[in-house]
C-alpha cells in the first residue's frame, strides 16, 4: 500500500503561505534580468498545488479538495484589490495560469471569480486591463461565455 506525501492536509498548510508571496514577489521586481523567473516559479507552484488536488472533490467547494481550490482561486483574486499596480497585474497573471493550466478543477468557482473579472476590467491602468481579458478568456474557455462582461 503506497501513501502520498502530499495529501490535501498539506496541501492546504502550503497554500496560504504560498499565495501571501505574491506582493513580496512583486515588491522585489527591480528590472534586474531574471527577475521575471521568480514571478514564474510563484505562479508554477501554486498551478503545481492546484494540480496535486485530489479528483474526487465536489465542485462547488464541497470537500477538502474543493475547499482547498476556492480558497487557492480566492486568495489569488484577494491579491488583484491591492493598491499596487504591479501586484494587481501579477495577481491576474497568476489566476489566468491557475485557470489554464486547472480550469476543469476549478469550474465550479467561475461566478466568483467573474466578480473579480468585471472589476478588474474597469481598473485604471491599461495592463491590468488587458491582462483581465486574458483571464476572462481562460475562464470562459472552460466554463462558458460570462453574461454581461
Amino acid at each position: 500500500m503506497e501513501i502520498a506525501f502530499w495529501r490535501e492536509d498539506r496541501l492546504k498548510q502550503i497554500s496560504g503561505p504560498l499565495v501571501s508571496q505574491i506582493p513580496i514577489v512583486c515588491n522585489s521586481f527591480t528590472g534586474i534580468e531574471g527577475e521575471a523567473d521568480r514571478g514564474s516559479l510563484l505562479s508554477g507552484a501554486l498551478c503545481t498545488l492546484a494540480g496535486a488536488v485530489s479528483e474526487d472533490y465536489d465542485e462547488r467547494g464541497g470537500g477538502s479538495g474543493g475547499a482547498l481550490l476556492k480558497s487557492l482561486n480566492l486568495g489569488i483574486l484577494m491579491q488583484t484589490r491591492s493598491e499596487d499596480a504591479k501586484q494587481r497585474i501579477f495577481s491576474v497573471q497568476c489566476a489566468t495560469r491557475l485557470w489554464r493550466t486547472n480550469g476543469i478543477k476549478l469550474v465550479g468557482f467561475v461566478a466568483e471569480t467573474s466578480t473579480f473579472i468585471a472589476e478588474l476590467a474597469e481598473d485604471d491602468n491599461d495592463t491590468v486591463v488587458k491582462e483581465t481579458r486574458r483571464l476572462k478568456k481562460a475562464v470562459e474557455d472552460v466554463g462558458g461565455p460570462i453574461d454581461g462582461l
